[in-house]
Formats: C-alpha cells, sequence, structure tokens
C-alpha cells in the first residue's frame, strides 16, 4: 500500500475510531444529532402522514411558505422541495400547528415548547397585541 493509501485509510479509521469513542462515552443523542445531521433526519409534518385537509389548515402552499417563514418558493410546494428547503425550526412550527389542527394538546405543546420564545406565539405580525396604523 501506497503512503498516500495508508494516510487516507488511517484517516479514516481515526474518524471511525473517534465517533467510537463518543458513542461509548455516554454523549448525548443531541449533541450528535447538532453536530453530526447525518445521524438525524428532520422530523416533519410528513412523518405523521397528514391529510390533504390538514395540509389546507396549516398553509402548506408556496405563498404561505413566504408568509409564515420567509422562504420564496416559484411554483407548487411539494414535500421535496418543503424539506429541501425548512429548518427543523420551521418544521416545529408546522408540527405543532398539525397537531392543533388534530386537537392533539401535548403533541402540540410538545413542539411549541421547541421553538424559541419569539416564535411561540406566532410568526410575523401574528402575535402584535398593537394596531398598526399607516
Amino acid at each position: 500500500m501506497s503512503k498516500s493509501n495508508e494516510s487516507r485509510s488511517h484517516a479514516g479509521s481515526t474518524s471511525f475510531h473517534f465517533l467510537s469513542q463518543l458513542l461509548t462515552r455516554g454523549i448525548e443523542l443531541a449533541f450528535l444529532k447538532k453536530s453530526f445531521p447525518i445521524f438525524a433526519p428532520m422530523e416533519t409534518i410528513f412523518d405523521y402522514s397528514p391529510t390533504t385537509q390538514e395540509l389546507i389548515d396549516i398553509r402548506f402552499d408556496s405563498f404561505s411558505m413566504a408568509l409564515k417563514f420567509g422562504i420564496e418558493i416559484t411554483g407548487e410546494l411539494t414535500p421535496e422541495i418543503y424539506l429541501s428547503k425548512v429548518s427543523q425550526e420551521n418544521a416545529y412550527y408546522d408540527l405543532a400547528c398539525l397537531f392543533e389542527f388534530r386537537n392533539d394538546q401535548e403533541k402540540a405543546v410538545h413542539y411549541w415548547s421547541k421553538l424559541p420564545s419569539a416564535d411561540k406565539n406566532g410568526l410575523g405580525l401574528d402575535d402584535c397585541q398593537e394596531p398598526i396604523n399607516d
């Protein structure tokens, strides 16, 4: 084996060894999810088989993506485009909304609690308490 192949092989085994050590030392899964996204697929509404009506209820469309999350999408919003554009926080917001519409308050509260406090009362001007004057 050439020196370059040996060093590549050693580098690969070192990375694997490092990850093995992390796992055997009991490093929390949350750390691994944040640091190594390959270990944690994003949780979204599609993990819970939303109906067509539920997608309408939670505003699953291109225009609403811009309003809710500031994500511009030209054309029809598909699950594939959704998965490629949203962050986990955006997905938690939609999950909380989905479970609100399903009247599953326990799960809705679970997902609301995962959002930053600024987003818990709504996005954009949804939670504005004062009238906006022109």
